[in-house]
């Protein structure tokens, strides 16, 4: 029996995840749970929720656990002018979706920090494509670039109030809410009809790049398609979607972004894009793109059950000392076995054995 086999399938996934970064060439990245807690409350509109648990340590410094990897990297980067490729396995601490309460949630992923060119996009792409594909047979991979999204919407109104109601009509995909925007006398039609536009398009990348090409030149963006066309070149034609729905009113991503999404689960499972902004209002000369897996959505599509080779039931009548004897040489055999009076127990097993 492999060593492996005695992990839950999750686990198997994260050490094959771990597996593929490494043979990239990517470097794992360890760090402490905490981080002095101004790293964060100076960085809040970067982060998934502003709620950080906070703790006061020996020395009366106000730390905080993790909430965010990347913002942590990127403090601690001592060299942005070389190319750092990094992977990371941790957990990070957010309210739940759920109560509210905190909850540690483990995260897996990867970051490119330095020179991000167009291979390198590629590569972070074809990463995650290769991460979805050791979760799952059925599976989706978004790809938009917000910059995109961003420029059209700046043309379309300057208004901070209406900017909010148009990122809330274009992330819920509401087409209809778009035209009723329209018709205010405060807003430029022709952009939003731009947005209706890209909305619309939902499917292979490849496929749709002439229509986005013929969109964004009536917008006078041609240059914006452009940087968005030598960004995605490398895997333009492999199984990634477009969809220009994806945007958000945060400031974590910029440029490229991607969301990954399995069958088994009902939500992403994987996240990433590019972050120049943040690199830049944290001081560092450098570009980046990344993106995280997150590992306990895999956990809980689990059922939680140990499997094993053989599960032994026992009963009132059975011989326990030639039982333990049967079991024992079992388990020399390599084989796992799980005892028990009952073969009604939270385990699966590829063989049952009465005793």
């Amino acid at each position: 029996m492999k060593k492996t086999d005695y992990l839950l399938e999750h686990e198997k996934v994260i050490l094959s995840l771990r597996k593929l970064y490494s043979s990239y060439g990517y470097s794992r990245y360890m760090m402490s749970k905490f981080e002095n807690y101004d790293l964060y409350s100076s960085n809040r509109d970067y982060l998934v929720s502003d709620r950080i648990m906070t703790f006061t340590d020996t020395d009366g410094s106000l730390k905080a656990l993790k909430p965010d990897i990347t913002l942590s990297i990127i403090k601690n980067l001592s060299d942005d002018r070389k190319q750092n490729k990094l992977y990371y396995n941790e957990n990070v601490y957010r309210p739940s979706r759920n109560n509210g309460t905190f909850r540690e949630i483990n995260q897996l992923g990867l970051e490119i920090i330095g020179n991000v060119d167009t291979y390198e996009t590629g590569e972070v792409l074809d990463l995650a494509l290769g991460s979805l594909s050791l979760m799952s047979k059925d599976t989706i991979l978004d790809i938009a670039d917000i910059d995109i999204t961003y420029a059209l919407m700046d043309r379309a109104t300057s208004d901070p109030e209406i900017r909010k109601l148009i990122i809330k009509a274009v992330s819920g995909r509401n087409t209809g809410e778009l035209m009723l925007l329209k018709e205010r006398s405060d807003v430029d039609a022709k952009y939003i009809d731009c947005l209706k536009s890209l909305l619309e398009i939902y499917g292979p990348l490849g496929q749709n790049l002439g229509t986005i090409e013929e969109i964004l030149a009536d917008a006078g963006f041609s240059a914006l398609y452009d940087s968005f066309l030598s960004k995605i070149s490398l895997v333009k034609d492999r199984d990634i979607n477009v969809d220009f729905s994806m945007v958000s009113d945060g400031n974590y991503y910029n440029g490229i972004i991607f969301r990954g999404y399995i069958r088994e689960a009902k939500q992403v499972v994987l996240q990433g894009g590019e972050y120049r902004n943040l690199l830049e209002k944290m001081g560092k000369k450098a570009s980046g793109i990344g993106f995280a897996v997150y590992a306990d959505v895999l956990r809980e599509i689990e059922d939680g059950s140990i499997k094993v080779d053989i599960l032994a039931v026992y009963t009132e009548d059975s011989v326990l000392s030639a039982f333990e004897d049967k079991v024992r040489r079992l388990r020399e055999q390599g084989k796992s076995v799980f005892v028990s009076n009952t073969p009604d127990v939270n385990v699966r097993y590829r063989k049952l054995l009465r005793l």
